[in-house]
């Protein structure tokens, strides 16, 4: 016999253990290369002095992400995830203009959440070409979910499809505003009142865009 002794949640609790573990070193190594970035610049940190801050080999890295890019946009899964939640709506007959709200000004707080960190983020993102290309390349992704959400509450429309990429374009407008001003400043702008000020202002031409049963 195996003088191991099983109990209920013994292998659970090892695999929860264990993803836990895998979880810190991820976010480890995404701290350090931000903190690494906005010190020594983008271009020249190195993977392997990434890894050296968070006190893990280069392979290490290299199983968590491909690149240096993969590090800074760690959370894109999560950020996907917070997006489809929050466009789901809270009410039956509630507009679809609250829900994009809802939703971008979640994005917002989530990017902003890690204060000086967060705001050394937006800056690289906003500044180096590979970042600013990836972060294009995900903005347009999350774009996509936005219109996919919108286009499904509009209902049989002919033009559906055409207004849900408005909405969501013009609604990724003034995220992206309100991230630049962030950036642009020494911390004292807050960018979740930025964002809400441009979402004011879209709602009046989004209320009008979607008609009297939406707005």
């Amino acid at each position: 016999m195996s003088d191991i002794t099983c109990y209920p949640g013994a292998v659970t609790d090892r695999v929860g253990l264990r993803e836990r573990k895998k979880l810190r070193t991820r976010e480890a190594l995404a701290d350090a290369a931000l903190l690494l970035f906005a010190e020594r610049g983008y271009d020249p940190t190195t993977i392997e002095e990434i890894a050296a801050a968070a006190d893990v080999s280069p392979r290490t890295f290299f199983r968590y992400f491909a690149s240096k890019e993969d590090a800074v946009f760690a959370d894109h899964d999560e950020r996907v995830h917070l997006l489809r939640d929050s466009l789901r709506p809270r009410e039956p007959d509630e507009p679809v203009q609250q829900a994009v709200r809802r939703a971008i000004l979640a994005l917002v707080r989530q990017q902003t959440a890690g204060g000086a960190r967060g705001l050394d983020r937006v800056r690289l993102v906003t500044s180096e070409p590979p970042l600013v290309a990836r972060s294009l390349e995900y903005q347009a992704r999350y774009e996509e979910i936005v219109a996919e959400a919108v286009a499904e509450r509009l209902g049989p429309d002919p033009d559906r499809d055409v207004r849900s990429r408005i909405v969501a374009g013009a609604a990724f407008g003034a995220l992206r505003a309100a991230m630049r001003a962030w950036a642009e400043s020494d911390g004292s702008v807050d960018p979740v009142a930025a964002a809400a000020h441009a979402l004011d202002v879209l709602d009046q031409g989004l209320g009008r865009a979607l008609g009297p049963a939406e707005g």
